[in-house]
């Protein structure tokens, strides 16, 4: 039988196999706070932002294309879930730009 291709990182969520090692706390922890300083910070991240964070490092999404779609969206918000579209839309455009 086949074995899982899914194993926990230590940003307590899944990462894929390819990834040669998994992702340290200090890279969540980086990663996490330089989004938050380019939406504004100022209080605690609550469990659903950092799930996301955390969902779009596990995808591998460049931090330049998330801190790139928070910089341009045009009514900045005090939450992480309010970018959660516009980083989709900024990944898409990546991707399209890769093929």
């Amino acid at each position: 039988m086949k074995s899982s291709s899914r194993r926990p990182s230590a940003c307590g969520g899944i990462e894929r196999e390819r990834r040669e090692m998994p992702l340290t706390s200090d890279q969540c922890r980086q990663y996490a706070e330089a989004v938050w300083q380019v939406a504004g910070g100022g209080r605690i991240m609550s469990p659903a932002e950092w799930d996301l964070v955390r969902r779009w490092m596990v995808a591998e999404i460049p931090l330049a294309v998330v801190l790139r779609a928070i910089k341009e969206t045009d009514s900045p918000s005090r939450s992480l879930l309010y970018y959660r579209q516009p980083v989709e839309r900024a990944v898409e455009r990546w991707r399209k730009a890769l093929a």
